[in-house]
């Protein structure tokens, strides 16, 4: 998923699991919106769109500043439905690390998971 999610433009800080411990209903909720991500439509278009064309011809198109392809016009389409469904209740989870993340010292007294 990452290489496609990245091409569709999400942020990269946004594919890292934040450090430290969280419960488990936490992490189920976000991998389940994940998942849901993973059968959608938007992300099926998404790769779709990006399996046109070898991703060393992307980037050429990018250098050489070729614009409107039809394979660019689809592409553009599905980042940005792709994005819209990414940017939907996106769990926090999903982020940078906070400096509480890495210093939380594992002796809750509910279960957690870990990245």
């Amino acid at each position: 998923m990452k290489p496609v999610l990245l091409a569709a433009g999400v942020p990269k800080h946004q594919l890292h699991m934040r450090s430290g411990r969280h419960k488990i209903e936490t992490c189920v909720k976000a991998f389940d919106w994940l998942h849901n991500i993973y059968l959608s439509e938007e992300y099926a278009k998404m790769v779709y769109a990006w399996g046109l064309l070898p991703p060393e011809i992307w980037d050429r198109y990018i250098l050489l500043d070729v614009i409107e392809t039809r394979e660019q016009e689809i592409l553009e389409q599905a980042k940005r439905r792709l994005l819209v469904i990414w940017k939907r209740n996106r769990p926090r989870l999903f982020g940078k690390d906070r400096p509480k993340d890495i210093s939380i010292i594992d002796n809750a007294a509910f279960d957690s998971c870990r990245p």
